[in-house]
């Protein structure tokens, strides 16, 4: 027998020894954990949410000691990175640095010299992990929703057009419009993909897309 075969059999032995185990083991530990649904508070309206974000908002302001000019800006530009997580940016500004033969983990990208930064709690009203749709939605509202909700509060059911109605949120582009304004949206993906068409849209289904892509129902009950 050749030293080859003799260190196959060594690898396969503990293998084996491991694939009888598994077959023996109760699978009972592999039973997920169900976190049960929470109720949302009934105090938490659309324009609940708006008002609880502008008093966090105006508290922040005033512990910092954040001073205004209360010149209005003549523009606003919103950048939007889609999934633009804190290891995202890490792992950016690190690869920026490298590429320029620099420390990539001291360099820092533009957006990371401004004067000011903020967090946000990314989550909706129905579940930890968010989506698009809905966190999109809470920036241009200023309303959390529902996961999959465009535009639209988390009053309605998912899917359901007649339970969208009167839950429409009012965006900031629509606000900047009806103050006679010029607004636009540029994106790298479709723009009737969540997070673009949560600037414009109210549906209470981001696969709602196209006219082709809604339930009969949902067309005759007025959904667009």
């Amino acid at each position: 027998m050749s030293l080859h075969t003799l260190r196959n059999i060594a690898w396969l032995a503990p293998l084996t020894l491991l694939a009888a185990c598994a077959q023996t083991t109760p699978l009972s530990y592999r039973t997920p954990i169900m976190v049960p649904a929470i109720e949302r508070p009934s105090a938490e309206t659309s324009s609940w949410w708006f008002r609880a974000g502008a008093a966090s908002a105006a508290e922040a302001i005033t512990a910092n000691g954040i001073t205004s000019n209360n010149t209005a800006p003549k523009n606003i530009i919103l950048f939007l990175g889609d999934g633009m997580s804190l290891s995202t940016i890490t792992a950016a500004h690190i690869l920026a640095g490298q590429r320029l033969n620099l420390d990539g983990e001291s360099y820092r990208l533009s957006f990371e010299k401004f004067p000011y930064t903020a967090l946000s709690r990314t989550y909706e009203t129905d579940q930890q992990t968010p989506d698009s749709a809905g966190t999109m939605t809470a920036i241009m509202s200023g309303v959390k929703t529902k996961s999959g909700f465009i535009g639209t509060g988390q009053q309605a059911k998912r899917g359901d057009c007649a339970s969208a109605h009167n839950q429409e949120l009012v965006s900031t582009l629509e606000l900047a419009k009806a103050a006679g304004l010029a607004v636009g949206v540029v994106t790298t993906t479709t723009i009737t993909h969540a997070t673009p068409a949560a600037t414009y849209g109210h549906v209470p289904d981001r696969a709602w897309e196209a006219d082709a892509n809604m339930p009969e129902q949902a067309r005759l009950q007025g959904c667009k």
